[in-house]
């Protein structure tokens, strides 16, 4: 009798870890949001331009996403 093929392991391991890592950018997009900014020591634009400059797109009221920008 010959031995029952593994070869399905390592693909089942790596879907798994792809559906891991998405589920968790999906919760850190979706979970950490900015609520207040507030601007301090400018003089040449407002409040207002400042956060629309900075915070104009899809995703730019997730934390994560502005500190790296």
């Amino acid at each position: 009798m010959s031995k029952p093929s593994k070869r399905w392991i390592i693909p089942a391991i790596i879907a798994v870890l792809l559906l891991i890592i998405i589920a968790g950018a999906f919760f850190v997009i979706t979970r950490y949001r900015i609520v207040n900014v507030y601007v301090d020591g400018n003089v040449h634009y407002t409040e207002e331009e400042i956060k629309n400059m900075v915070m104009k797109g899809r995703f730019d009221d997730n934390s994560l996403i502005l500190s790296m920008k």
